[in-house]
């Protein structure tokens, strides 16, 4: 499976254990909602600054979005 896919089933994954839909988290992170669903769905490779940004909204440090192992 692709980083980008692995990387965006994780992103899902944390956001639905915070139960947020796609519209909370993208309203309290200020990620736009078509680029949060671009990147759960793998489609596009996220800038540091919006992995930053979903990472204080979920509560997570920022290498919590890579351990999708």
């Amino acid at each position: 499976m692709k980083e980008q896919k692995k990387l965006g089933k994780r992103i899902k994954e944390l956001r639905e254990n915070q139960k947020l839909t796609r519209h909370e988290l993208s309203l309290i992170s200020m990620v736009n909602y078509t680029t949060l669903m671009n990147i759960e769905n793998g489609k596009t490779n996220p800038k540091v600054e919006t992995l930053y940004r979903l990472s204080v909204f979920l509560d997570v440090k920022m290498k919590e979005l890579f351990n999708y192992e």
